[in-house]
Order: C-alpha cells, then sequence, then structure tokens
C-alpha cells in the first residue's frame, strides 16, 4: 500500500513538470514572426468591398428583380416573391452580410488613422463606404443600430439600441463631409492592388463620396422636416460650391467594382447555375414598356432570337414579358428571360465584368436633372457618354 501511494505520488510530479515544461513560452513558440497581429487597411479593403457587392447582387437578383417585376420566376410552388409570398428569413441575409463588412470597414478606418498608419485616404474611403451601407441598411430596414452597432469587440455592446433613420442620415452627412475633407489635398496614396473599384485614384473615391450624398440628399428632399436643409445642400453640392464638391461627370469615374474573373474578383453570378439563371421570365411590366417605347435597350427589328445590348433573349414572335403574380394554374409561356451563354455575338450578363454597379455617372445626371424639374435652379452639367 506504501509502495502504491510513492507511485502515485511520483506520478503527480512527474505530470506537473510535463505540465510546466508544455506550457512554458508557450505564446511565444506559437507565435509566426512573419504575420502581423493586425490587418492592414490595404488588406481589409478589397475583401469588404467584394463581400458587399457580392451580397447586393445575389439578392438583387433573386429577390429584388422579382419584388420589382424585373423577373417572374414561373412557379406554382408557394413561397414565391413575385405572389409577394416571401419567408421571413428573407431579410436576414443583406442584414447580416451588411453589418458583417461593417466590422471591416470600421476596422480600416481604425488601422489607418493610427499614428503608426495615419493614411488619411483610406480613412475618407472607410468612411464613404461606412456611409454607403449604412444608407442601404436604413433604406431597407428603417430604424437600425447605428451609434452602438459593430462595437461588440471594443466596447462589449452585445444587444446595440435602435436608432431613428432622421439621426442615421444626419451622422451619415457628417462622414461623407469629412471624407470630403480628407481626401481633398492629400498626399497618401492608396495600394492600387487593394482598390478593385478605382485601382487607387484617390480624387474619384472623392467624387463617389459626394455623388453618394447628393444620392442622400435627393431622397430626404421630400421630406418635410428637412426638406430646407437637404435642397440647400443639394444646391451647394450641385451648383455654388461645385468645385469644393466634384461628383462623377463621366462614365470613366462611376463607381463599379469591376470582376476581372481571377479570385476573389469573380462575379457572384458565376455561383448561380446556367439553368437557373436563364430560367426567370423577363417581367411583363418591364420589358413590355420597353418594347413599347421603342427603347433603344432592345432592338425588337431583330425579330426572333434576337441579339440586344440589354442581353435578353427573345423568342416565338419577339420580346414578350410574364404577368407578375399570375394566377395559379395559368403559368404563362416564358418568351424572354436573361441568356446565360456565351457567343460571338451574344453577350453573358454572368460574365459581364460591370455588373459590380456601385454608383455610375448616369445616376448623377438623373439627379440633377430630377432637381432641375423640382426646383429650377441648379444647374445640370452637359450629359456624358
Amino acid at each position: 500500500m506504501q509502495k502504491m501511494k510513492h507511485a502515485i505520488a511520483g506520478a503527480l510530479v512527474l505530470f506537473g513538470i510535463m505540465s510546466q515544461s508544455c506550457t512554458k513560452d508557450f505564446t511565444d513558440i506559437n507565435t509566426n514572426p512573419n504575420e502581423t497581429k493586425v490587418a492592414t487597411a490595404q488588406a481589409l479593403m478589397a475583401p469588404a468591398l467584394v463581400n458587399t457587392l457580392t451580397a447586393n447582387m445575389l439578392r438583387n437578383r433573386n429577390f429584388n428583380n422579382e419584388l420589382m417585376q424585373v423577373t417572374v420566376d414561373i412557379s406554382e410552388s408557394d413561397g414565391k416573391v413575385f405572389r409577394y409570398d416571401f419567408r421571413a428569413t428573407w431579410a436576414d441575409y443583406l442584414y447580416n452580410a451588411w453589418y458583417s463588412e461593417l466590422t471591416n470597414f470600421k476596422d480600416m478606418e481604425k488601422v489607418a488613422r493610427d499614428p503608426k498608419t495615419n493614411n488619411r485616404s483610406y480613412v475618407g474611403v472607410a468612411l464613404i463606404c461606412q456611409a454607403w451601407i449604412y444608407s442601404l441598411l436604413t433604406d431597407t430596414y428603417g430604424e437600425v443600430p447605428y451609434f452602438q452597432s459593430n462595437l461588440a469587440r471594443d466596447s462589449a455592446i452585445f444587444e446595440p439600441r435602435f436608432d431613428s433613420q432622421k439621426e442615421i442620415y444626419e451622422d451619415i452627412f457628417k462622414k461623407l463631409d469629412t471624407a470630403n475633407v480628407y481626401l481633398n489635398n492629400t498626399t497618401d496614396g492608396i495600394n492600387a492592388n487593394s482598390d478593385p473599384v478605382f485601382n487607387g485614384d484617390v480624387n474619384k473615391w472623392r467624387r463617389f463620396g459626394n455623388s453618394l450624398y447628393l444620392r442622400l440628399l435627393m431622397r430626404l428632399s421630400g421630406k418635410a422636416e428637412v426638406s430646407d436643409v437637404v435642397i440647400a445642400k443639394f444646391k451647394e453640392i450641385a451648383q455654388t460650391k461645385k468645385s469644393s464638391y466634384p461628383i462623377i461627370d463621366t462614365t470613366e469615374q462611376s463607381a463599379i467594382l469591376r470582376w476581372t474573373g481571377v479570385g476573389p474578383l469573380v462575379s457572384p453570378f458565376l455561383s448561380v447555375r446556367e439553368q437557373d439563371f436563364r430560367a426567370p421570365g423577363v417581367g411583363e411590366f418591364f420589358i413590355n414598356n420597353l418594347v413599347n417605347w421603342n427603347n433603344p435597350l432592345i432592338d425588337v427589328s431583330k425579330g426572333n432570337n434576337s441579339v440586344n445590348r440589354w442581353r435578353i433573349a427573345g423568342y416565338q414572335g419577339g420580346y414578350s414579358g410574364v404577368p407578375s403574380g399570375y394566377q395559379m394554374g395559368q403559368a404563362p409561356v416564358r418568351k424572354s428571360y436573361f441568356y446565360s451563354q456565351t457567343t460571338t455575338t451574344l453577350y453573358n450578363l454572368q460574365t459581364d465584368a460591370l455588373t459590380g454597379q456601385m454608383l455610375n455617372a448616369a445616376e448623377v445626371q438623373f439627379m440633377l436633372a430630377e432637381a432641375v424639374v423640382k426646383d429650377g435652379s441648379p444647374a445640370a452639367p452637359k450629359r456624358t457618354t
């Protein structure tokens, strides 16, 4: 018995020694000296942009297009968006995706503001991207977490309060004003390889930020409570102080994430099977109006199976849309749909490099024209090609 006690005691001592030897300098030994503990601003930028546009494009294809009668996913089953029969879980995807990328853009700003880095250009871009995503969130969901959002790690706020749209928009405008100042006359550069939108062109980022400002001001211009303030600011950017607020003037300045086909810049549409991509019919409301207006986006003069610049295939008598919300059991014949195969004469929307749209020159021209119609004072610049 005594020998057993000594054996147990010896084993415990040996175990203690081994435990100490296993944990001694454990942190130092398991730290890779070739890796940084903090991600750089340039490392955070491209993935956050790609992930945001990926979420936007996929949800646009399978939800927004159906909701807005652009496409109709012909089916007799339940849960179809074109019948306004969709589950509550549809709302989660964009909400989660956008807030996840806000963490990355906030980290990007934090790293860029660090005295060791001190890059005003990356700070300005981070502020613009935060303003862009927050505007998408509040326009989609209304009151959302803003001032306390994405602070779980740094401030242990796990249940952020929801803020009003008025408060959110007011602070978004502050972010855009700050970004405009930061990107003006800065000598801090942006790594071109980290920027899939403007290839490191700080001036174009500044133009995007101010054009985004116009978009959001236009959206609030009809709100009586703030209309005077936002209309005055719109005039300031578009007319009285336009030299201090450069905006997107040409198509080359458009904010578009270009899908090169080289990872990670691969269009999210390629994750959709070809047969699924072309399965929905183009909506009657949408395409029939284009045909009736003889819109140049569709060349109906070429007849069946004609090639057009909008990348729609038509057959059996030309272009004709599917009525959204058609009666159950009365599925119409699909005559027009998005083409998904590449030939020598037909474009392919799935592989189009320019589908990562954020804000383009055409939208800016429309906003300026709308301002002229509504107020008559902001001078719209000459139309660009």
